[in-house]
Formats: structure tokens, C-alpha cells, sequence
């Protein structure tokens, strides 16, 4: 189940969409060398790319991936327009490493989305550019298939952490461990957190650790905020019948990140409750109404709390 990118804010190894979405042919015997980058923009920052020199080094490589197609965001140095405006030649700058610089070049018949008519983006413009990675006078620079200027700082942001979290994604390796089912070397941090990324979460007793990793323990201390109160078992977040079990029984039973699996579920539902026939249903609804998620695969389920 492929889950959107950026825009929902989710991370999760095991349905990770955008540049971590990458198919998987063939059995489950395939290696990481198997994969097809080629149709994944990376992104890289300005200072990612300074790193690749070589003419014949067409490519990011990142652990054991390569990639061709790079998305990064930086701010024009220097533009210069060839052939009477057909090509644009822009020196990217990085957001932070004002000595770090990269040669990229938008043929202007290459954008769907602009005419010729439209001039170069002017210096100083903090601009995204999405484009293949090529040699270009013994040098290597991006051949943009889109050059577009940032208008919203959040973006600049939201790329900065992309930038980082797509390095550490594959330079630790965390594609294998993900296949393999080993996660142990994450405990503790936010790859073992709740679905929606919050640094804060909170269990459904209440008890909350910060940084997304919530232990048994802390149900031993006893320290309960107030809320406890009025989200006791009865509130069942307005859900009646099957759903309503489904949910009150994974509240209770399932592990805070590894969840319960399905025919676990199904088998705690009380049976004069259990409906066989709406069972997949039910589930799908829970969670698309963001009641409970997916884990590891997509048959293990925790609850939103």
C-alpha cells in the first residue's frame, strides 16, 4: 500500500511513498542492486552533488543506490541565457555553504508547463529544480526538466529534512532492514514512532515519551495526565458495533508499535459481535478515518491514540 510523500507527513519504512516508494519485481530473493532508481528524484542539496567531479559520473550514489534523477532547491548565483533564450545555464548556490555550487541547465523546449516566452529566473531567486544528472564539458551538472521559484520558506524547510532523512534512508541501509523485518537497531527513535511523525506521541492511556518511542514502562509509573478521564474505555471515538470492538480490543492489546496482527484481531472480536462478511471493511474504514494504521505490513495494526 503506496502512501503519499511529502504531503501528508508521513514516514513509514513499510508503506513509504515518494522517493523511498521504490518497486519491487520479482520474489522476495531480489538485493537492493536490483532496484530501479531511475524513475526516483533524490533529494540532494547543492553540497550533496559537489561530491560527484568525474565526467563519467553520471550518478548520486547513496549506499548501495544510485540515482540518476535529482530534485534539489538552492538559490540562483549567476543565470545566463543561450541561443537568443532556447537554453538557460543557472550556477545553483547552496542554502548554507555559500563556497558550494552546481551547473545546472533548462533547455526551455524540454518544460511543459512555461512557453519560451518566459524569461530566466533572476539571481538570488531560491528556486526547485527536478532533472537528470549528465557530463557537460567534462563537467557534471543537471539537465532540469523543471526549474520553478520557491514561494513558500516551508518548502525550503521540508526539503532540508528530505535531503537529510533520504542520505541517512539509504546510507544506513534501512530498505534491507525494512525487507528483512529487522528494526531493532531503531528503537528509540522515530523510525519505531507513531505513522504521523509527531515527536510527542501519546499511548492510549495517555502516557506519552517524547521522541515518538513509547516503552511499557511508563504504564508502570502510574503517571497519568487528566485526559485518561474522558477518554476511558467506553469512548470508543463514536464508533458502534464490530468497528467499535476492533477498536477497543487493539486499544487494549496491541503492542504501542508493532500493533496486532489481523487474525489476532479477529479472533478477540466477542463472538456474538463478529461479522465475517464487513471484517476487511471495517478494518479498511478504521483506517481510513485515521483510527488505526498499519506497522510493519499490512496486516498488523495499531490504533491512533
Amino acid at each position: 500500500s503506496g502512501m503519499a510523500g511529502y504531503g501528508n507527513e508521513n514516514f513509514d519504512v513499510s508503506t513509504a511513498g515518494g522517493w523511498e516508494d521504490v518497486s519491487f519485481g520479482g520474489g522476495e530473493s531480489q538485493t537492493i542492486g536490483d532496484w530501479n532508481m531511475d524513475k526516483v528524484a533524490i533529494p540532494a542539496t547543492v553540497k550533496d552533488l559537489n561530491c560527484l567531479t568525474g565526467s563519467g559520473d553520471e550518478k548520486l550514489t547513496l549506499g548501495r543506490s544510485s540515482f540518476t534523477t535529482i530534485r534539489v532547491v538552492g538559490k540562483i548565483r549567476r543565470c545566463v541565457e543561450l541561443d537568443g533564450g532556447q537554453s538557460i545555464e543557472y550556477l545553483l548556490g547552496d542554502l548554507e555553504d555559500e563556497y558550494m555550487d552546481f551547473l545546472v541547465m533548462h533547455y526551455r523546449g524540454v518544460s511543459a508547463s512555461e512557453g519560451i516566452i518566459s524569461g530566466a529566473i533572476v539571481e538570488d531567486t531560491i528556486v526547485v529544480v527536478v532533472g537528470k544528472l549528465r557530463s557537460f564539458n567534462e563537467r557534471i551538472c543537471i539537465v532540469a526538466f523543471d526549474v520553478r521559484e520557491v514561494e513558500d520558506r516551508r518548502e525550503v524547510d521540508a526539503f532540508k529534512l528530505e535531503a537529510k532523512l533520504a542520505r541517512l534512508y539509504y546510507t544506513k541501509g534501512i530498505m534491507e532492514m525494512a525487507l528483512t523485518g529487522d528494526l531493532t537497531r531503531f528503537e528509540g527513535t522515530m523510525l519505531r514512532g507513531h505513522k504521523d511523525g509527531s515527536t510527542n506521541d501519546t499511548t492510549a492511556d495517555g502516557e506519552s515519551k517524547p521522541g515518538g518511542w513509547v516503552s511499557n514502562t511508563a504504564a508502570a509509573t502510574g503517571t497519568r495526565p487528566q485526559q485518561s478521564a474522558t477518554h476511558g474505555d467506553d469512548n470508543c471515538r463514536g464508533l458502534t458495533g464490530q468497528k467499535a470492538e476492533i477498536f477497543k480490543y487493539l486499544r487494549k492489546n496491541g503492542d504501542p508499535d508493532i500493533g496486532l496482527n489481523v487474525e489476532a484481531i479477529r479472533a478477540g472480536i466477542p463472538k456474538n459481535v463478529y461479522n465475517a462478511r464487513t471484517f476487511a471493511a471495517d478494518l479498511e474504514d478504521l483506517s481510513s478515518e485515521g483510527l488505526i494504521y498499519t506497522t510493519c505490513d499490512d496486516d498488523h495494526y495499531v490504533v491512533n491514540a
